[in-house]
């Protein structure tokens, strides 16, 4: 019940998703929609302020239910951690101020203003995943998105297109997000006799940032797999091409959104499972995930439809768009299973080696590719490629410690044979969409009674 009520708050969060990545641009000029997403992109990896100390608390009180949490010694550790991030984001501010000023410098000042806002709503996000308090989880990762789009809706009314009054509305929703999330975990903060020395709540801190540190240095480089073309483009390219790259990421990601929204149980159900059952799941759900991904590439002609219909000053980014959405349906696998299983593994020292060794290369490619041959093209198909090898490695990786190494490479190949199909079809048929449409549905249609059966087994 609880997998269905987060699945149906995420499928309208995803509309919101949806309706905010494409009204934007129609409603703004190229130039302020490249602010906007300068803003968005800048925000999303301020999560690294965290430290790993959101990681640490869903690794170490993963199997815990949130009135079995040590709530006094979590509540005053969280306490501690936020007035130092609250003092480090003044003195980031203050040195901003001494640079001399450019067209950037209030939007940054306005994305350092997020580092208290993103890194205590990550807290009690995290909180709330690690207790296995789903349908609260679920209600609460929506509200600062459905504050945003009424605002929109507001201001397209009233005819307001000023980006710093729009960024402005993104950090109160998320102020108003973390104001109700606070209520909620209003057990943590009781004013009670403190019998916790600061000894141990810096200890707590410590701990917390050193079982999460490797976690989030591993996602900041896996970001930086999806994102670093994003950041060589801004610098090195017009305003008119980070638009365009940006939108489509955006676009596409939204269905990420959806998808992260899902892989939240699985490591909170992986983790609650006895050893002998744990990698028949994980076999299972690689089955299932493999099949999903493969069909919900037909979302792919929606979006297409939208840019030729709605969003014709965009269009051009429809030479690439392919290669960036794939690297979307690599980042649901990855999401889902790959990652969950291999932090149960406790091997995020592996992944980390991993993802450093493929951000290399991804620097020097997409570089080539951004610097010395302005070509938009090249900087996605490095992207995919770059994230193809990162779930092909961890895959192997995982295989070594299941026993239906049959299973997993069949899906594997059907995977590579998937995209390919897509790609082919996509940049060389007319009927691209049809075409596509039948081949995914022919391969439900052949998997059908494993794809219920192995449902079911979930």
């Amino acid at each position: 019940m609880s997998l269905i009520f987060l699945i149906c708050s995420q499928v309208f969060g995803l509309a919101l998703g949806l309706i905010k990545s494409l009204v934007l641009p129609i409603f703004l000029s190229i130039e302020d929609f490249a602010f906007w997403q300068i803003y968005l992109l800048y925000t999303g990896y301020i999560a690294v302020f965290s430290f790993g100390f959101n990681d640490g608390l869903l690794v170490r009180y993963g199997k815990y239910d949130f009135n079995k949490l040590p709530l006094n010694l979590v509540g005053r550790s969280i306490k501690y951690f936020m007035f130092l991030i609250i003092a480090l984001t003044s003195f980031i501010i203050l040195i901003s101020l001494l640079i001399p000023y450019n067209d950037k410098t209030l939007l940054f000042i306005f994305i350092t203003l997020n580092i208290p806002l993103v890194v205590l709503n990550g807290i009690f996000l995290f909180l709330l995943q690690s207790t296995n308090q789903i349908k609260k989880y679920s209600v609460y990762s929506v509200i600062d998105k459905f504050i945003m789009i009424i605002t929109i809706f507001v201001f397209i009314y009233l005819d307001i297109k000023n980006i710093y009054v729009i960024i402005m509305v993104d950090m109160i929703s998320r102020f108003i997000q973390i104001i109700l999330m606070y209520i909620e975990f209003h057990k943590l903060f009781k004013s009670e006799e403190d019998n916790q020395s600061t000894r141990k709540i810096i200890s707590e801190i410590q701990k917390n940032i050193s079982r999460g540190s490797y976690i989030l240095i591993t996602n900041l480089i896996g970001m930086l797999l999806f994102g670093y073309g994003l950041f060589v483009i801004e610098r090195f390219m017009s305003l008119k091409d980070y638009s365009l790259f940006s939108l489509g990421i955006s676009t596409t990601n939204i269905l990420l959104l959806f998808i992260n929204a899902v892989s939240i149980v699985v490591f909170p159900y992986l983790s609650r499972l006895e050893n002998n059952q744990v990698f028949s799941k994980v076999t299972q759900i690689n089955f299932l995930t493999t099949h999903f991904s493969i069909f919900i590439c037909n979302i792919y002609i929606i979006i297409v439809f939208i840019l030729e219909n709605y969003l014709e000053k965009y269009s051009d980014l429809l030479i690439f768009l392919p290669f960036i959405f794939l690297s979307v349906v690599l980042q649901i696998k990855f999401n889902i299973i790959l990652y969950p299983t291999i932090k149960l593994l406790n091997k995020e020292k592996i992944i980390f080696k991993i993802n450093l060794r493929l951000l290399i290369l991804s620097i020097i490619f997409t570089s080539l590719s951004v610097v010395y041959y302005h070509s938009l093209l090249y900087a996605a198909i490095t992207m995919y490629i770059v994230l193809y090898l990162r779930n092909y490695v961890l895959g192997k990786l995982i295989s070594k410690d299941t026993k239906d190494t049959k299973d997993i490479k069949k899906v594997k190949y059907l995977e590579l044979l998937s995209h390919i199909i897509f790609i082919t079809i996509v940049l060389f048929f007319e009927n691209k969409f049809y075409l596509y449409t039948i081949y995914s549905i022919f391969i439900l249609i052949i998997d059908a009674k494993k794809i219920v059966l192995r449902g079911k087994f979930i």
